[in-house]
């Protein structure tokens, strides 16, 4: 075992061992190689044995850049332009909406409130559309980060191409996973990480917009986390995806190093001046990614307790996928030291 492999095994035993965790994987890389990677932790009850890095996690918000890499890849292959507005895919949306347009909603520009708890305002999957297109979740707060954007886009791409999201993202991201493996409901045959996190949060969350809502116990086998996800069928445009750190780390290096992708299409996505990038966000210096990170870096992070960062200045790459044992969990000095131990 070389030397960054070694302290890999550390770090991801340590992280399981003092519990913050019940599951991680890590892997740190560049667009060519993987340098060095890592699994510890515990499997859902059924799961085959022997866990190592074909073990799937549920991304949760890392869900995000997968689907922003869908979006380019349906755009340049003529199926759904981010150019269109929404009001172009629907004629029905609201005015404050109907102009914004679909590259808008992946960079979280839409105006809408943070969260909602959809499987509370609506009682099948197929009211979610008209709630989103009304104004009642609108609050125009420029650069807010919503996950409303990003389930809105999704269902445009499902009205537009005729296809669910699920079919859609398994289809067209199959290039670009690498060895790594990228599932929507995983099923009694695979193995799955450990998750513990009941839905506390999002009755926090609900209870701060004045919505009662019941606490749901931890998903169920092969379940996401996420309340609106396991609503809208198991994925969302914002959540839902499960997968190995071999898929993120070759949905990274698509981003770094185009192979599928339109080289120019990666550069506009990843041009601007605001927080939220086509799909990704920039890194903050103080919080989850610390001071190593270059000007050029950014990445994406997930409730679950997962995240991918991508230096475009050093060409390196680093995921991080997890479970976390608690809401309180804090991952943020451990996402830290496994972007600076990699240097």
């Amino acid at each position: 075992m070389d030397e960054l492999s070694h302290r890999l095994r550390e770090f991801v035993e340590r992280l399981t061992a003092e519990e913050p965790v019940s599951a991680a994987s890590v892997l740190v890389g560049t667009a060519d190689r993987v340098e060095g990677e890592a699994f510890a932790g515990r499997l859902r009850s059924g799961s085959p044995a022997g866990p190592d890095q074909g073990t799937l996690f549920d991304l949760a918000s890392i869900t995000k850049p997968f689907m922003a890499t869908l979006a380019l890849l349906l755009e340049g292959q003529g199926h759904l332009s981010l150019e269109q507005t929404v009001g172009e895919v629907w004629a029905q949306a609201n005015a404050r909406l109907a102009h914004k347009t679909l590259a808008g909603l992946l960079r979280h520009g839409a105006g809408f409130q943070a969260w909602a708890p959809l499987y509370h305002s609506c009682q099948l999957p197929e009211e979610v559309g008209e709630l989103l297109l009304g104004s009642q979740l609108l609050i125009d707060e420029p650069d807010l980060y919503s996950d409303l954007d990003y389930i809105l886009w999704g269902l445009a791409a499902e009205s537009r191409l005729g296809r669910s999201l699920a079919d859609l993202a398994v289809t067209h991201l199959a290039p670009v996973l690498a060895s790594g493996a990228l599932v929507v409901r995983p099923g009694p045959g695979a193995a799955v990480a450990e998750c513990l996190l009941d839905t506390a949060r999002e009755v926090e969350l609900a209870a701060g917009l004045g919505i009662e809502l019941e606490l749901r116990p931890r998903p169920e086998p092969g379940e996401p986390q996420d309340g609106n996800a396991r609503f809208l069928g198991g994925l969302g445009g914002h959540a839902g995806l499960f997968a190995t750190a071999r898929a993120v780390w070759g949905l990274a290096r698509e981003w770094l190093q185009p192979r599928v992708l339109a080289e120019a299409a990666v550069e506009k996505a990843l041009s601007g001046s605001g927080p939220f990038l086509l799909g990704w966000r920039r890194p903050r210096e103080e919080g989850r990614d610390g001071q190593a990170l270059g000007a050029e870096a950014f990445g994406h992070i997930g409730f679950t307790g997962g995240s991918v960062w991508i230096d475009r200045g050093t060409g390196r790459i680093w995921v991080l996928l997890a479970h976390r044992t608690l809401v309180t969990a804090d991952l943020d000095p451990w996402r830290r030291e496994l972007v600076e131990l990699a240097f």
